[in-house]
């Protein structure tokens, strides 16, 4: 056989082995072996990348309770601060009012009740006691004489700490309720007073004027409420098993002078306050003298401050199945650390001493 056929031969052979070896491929057991590596890589990133989400919702979620909740706090504290007298146990004052429509839903704790004046808009007032008559007929002329003079009204307010209800739109494990009575509604534009409500700057009230303390109304009353911020830990009182009850000695440093508002308040509740008791003012006695004054049936009607805890949790209440799934918050990541303000009480009325 000549060289040139030999070569030719050796070229073809050469040629057939690169095309099979070009259409040969992967096999079956390849093919599953590196979709098998792929899975478990991108299953990997895939969690990492859920994970990271999930984190950042968190994260997102728990900064704007926090973030409302100190906005709550502020708002508290500024409207607690025009106050002229704050009730050292609010429990009370729900009975007195008899209001069908003040919010009641189960496990509601009333925390924070207080008198402040409250400024009626310029153009609400008339210019003369004849116009206010004309513009608010049922005020009569003595109603009418008292708006141009004082151009402020006496609200009650009452702060209520509300747990979640399924009847309603809210979301958190509670919510904070702000409940006013005020001296005035409307009707038809008109001023009026609202029924039930009695002055307690006047003696019609107790016989006595200024006396907040010992205020009732003259038959139930109707105040309006709205919801000032939600996401806020449930109510927590001594009744429940193993709680602690908050020691508000131990809390402001200060001695028999603060009570715990409300008055059944226990370590990890939501909201609370320590409230200076308004006939109690040891800035110039000491806690011996001060306690055997008392202890004799002295009084005096002293400033009053108050120390405010909230406390956020970002955990949806249940029953929001769809807001759990989608940001799935844990439980013990969920609670935020309670915000605390000391507030001082500016309202001055009738302040005086037995001692």
């Amino acid at each position: 056989m000549s060289w040139k056929l030999r070569r030719r031969r050796l070229l073809g052979d050469l040629l057939k082995n690169h095309h099979q070896a070009r259409h040969k491929g992967f096999t079956l057991t390849e093919l599953l072996v590196t979709t098998a590596i792929a899975g478990i890589v991108v299953s990997g990133l895939l969690a990492v990348v859920v994970n990271v989400l999930r984190v950042d919702q968190r994260e997102v979620r728990l900064s704007r309770v926090q973030q409302d909740t100190q906005r709550a706090l502020d708002y508290i504290s500024n409207d607690l601060q025009e106050a002229v007298y704050v009730y050292p146990d609010p429990s009370g004052v729900r009975a007195l009012l008899n209001d069908p429509n003040m919010p009641n839903s189960a496990g509601s704790t009333d925390v924070l009740a207080f008198w402040r004046p409250t400024e009626i808009p310029e153009a609400d007032i008339a210019d003369t006691v004849a116009a206010c008559q004309t513009d608010n007929p049922t005020l009569g002329a003595t109603g009418c004489e008292e708006l141009l003079t004082r151009r402020a009204e006496y609200s009650l307010v009452v702060y209520i700490h509300a747990p979640f209800d399924n009847a309603l739109v809210w979301e958190g494990q509670s919510r904070l309720i702000r409940y006013e009575l005020p001296r005035y509604g409307r009707s038809g534009g008109a001023l009026v007073e609202r029924a039930g409500y009695v002055d307690p700057s006047s003696a019609a009230a107790t016989g006595q004027v200024n006396d907040f303390e010992n205020w009732a109304p003259s038959a139930a009353v109707d105040g309006t409420d709205d919801v000032l911020v939600d996401y806020i830990s449930l109510p927590v009182s001594t009744a429940t098993v193993g709680a602690t009850a908050v020691d508000c000695d131990a809390i402001t440093g200060i001695p028999a002078t603060y009570v715990p508002s409300p008055p059944d308040a226990a370590q990890g509740t939501g909201f609370f306050a320590c409230v200076r008791d308004p006939d109690v003012d040891n800035s110039s006695l000491s806690a011996v003298d001060l306690r055997a004054r008392l202890a004799a049936g002295a009084t005096f009607r002293g400033a009053q401050d108050v120390f405010l805890f909230v406390s956020g949790d970002a955990q949806p209440a249940d029953g929001n199945d769809f807001t759990r799934a989608t940001l799935n918050p844990a439980n013990d990541l969920s609670k935020l650390p309670i915000l605390s303000r000391q507030t001082q009480v500016r309202g001055v009325v009738d302040r005086g001493t037995s001692l």
